[in-house]
């Protein structure tokens, strides 16, 4: 087995756990929408899969949990409010994921059929809330354009970035399992 396909396996042991506790994290979330360690958890879920997914080249992958990841930074900074559209979008991200993750295991590659995400069109902010304006602005947008993460020649001609990926891949696979 190549190293490439090495790091494939140990992305899809990770992800597959950090997608099912998602699933967990977010259903508890929806109902204590005011839990910002679970919150804080999500995130790190989201980030986690992004920057991982970013460094095997699953480009989808990594877009889906971007723009999953950048909505929840808005919600952390108190930008938007949390409403039962934010907790279907965070869902709906999930379960494009696991599409995501059932194709990489069956082909190692993130290129099948699926839509990207967006946010909910009507996203209030908590200014707007505060000010008690019901929609008196327009809604704010969080179309995100997502930057290039990883150059492929740089990791792949660097072991060093191999090796200290799969250390910290391990660490946070370990670390999952102890939770």
């Amino acid at each position: 087995m190549g190293q490439h396909e090495e790091l494939m396996q140990i992305f899809l042991e990770e992800s597959r756990e950090l997608i099912e506790s998602l699933d967990e994290h977010i259903v508890a979330f929806e109902n204590d929408p005011q839990n910002k360690p679970l919150l804080d958890d999500i995130f790190r879920a989201f980030h986690t899969l992004k920057g991982n997914a970013g460094l095997v080249g699953l480009k989808k992958f990594e877009k889906i949990a971007h723009i999953t990841e950048e909505v929840l930074t808005d919600i952390r900074d108190g930008k938007v409010q949390i409403t039962a559209d934010l907790i279907s979008f965070m869902l709906d991200a999930l379960d494009r994921l696991k599409l995501l993750h059932e194709a990489v295991e069956q082909t190692n590659s993130d290129e099948i059929d699926v839509d990207m995400v967006s946010p909910p069109d009507q996203v209030s902010s908590g200014e707007e809330k505060a000010a008690g304006q019901d929609g008196a602005q327009p809604p704010a947008t969080m179309e995100h354009e997502m930057p290039s993460v990883v150059n492929d020649e740089e990791i792949v001609s660097d072991e060093g970035s191999w090796g200290l990926f799969i250390e910290n891949m391990e660490q946070d696979i370990k670390a999952a399992a102890e939770e």
